[in-house]
């Protein structure tokens, strides 16, 4: 995962020696576990949003965006993604959903979503420089 993670973090620009070089000449195995989803609950989220269809999930995803965006620029602690999508999901209620769904109902969410998750986000850097203070 720290190549991954690496190009995440670091990207358009390489952190250097962040993972060893693959050698596609080389035969290699690659070994699958189940997921932790201690370590990873996000991924439970977004099965639950996608199970719930309808405008869920581009809330998930424009939460997500937003606080991913404010973590990279400092405002965020990489805890406070999950926290902050989380809540923006549960927020959002029931989504619309069916054939009634509408591109403008989903691009309605998305932009509830991307709005709810600056104004979380922003309350959270406050409350995070006033117990610096």
């Amino acid at each position: 995962m720290r190549g991954p993670i690496a190009i995440g973090l670091g990207w358009p620009e390489r952190i250097p020696d962040a993972a060893p070089a693959f050698d596609w000449s080389k035969a290699s195995t690659w070994e699958f576990f189940p997921l932790d989803t201690d370590a990873f609950p996000s991924v439970g989220l977004a099965r639950h949003v996608g199970q719930l269809a309808g405008t869920a999930p581009a809330v998930f995803n424009a939460a997500n965006e937003e606080c991913v965006e404010a973590f990279r620029a400092g405002a965020l602690p990489f805890n406070g993604i999950m926290e902050t999508v989380t809540r923006v999901v549960e927020e959002h209620g029931t989504p619309a959903t069916g054939t009634s769904l509408t591109v403008p109902d989903v691009l309605e969410a998305e932009t509830w979503a991307r709005a709810r998750a600056r104004e979380l986000t922003a309350q959270t850097t406050t409350a995070n420089a006033e117990a610096r203070a």
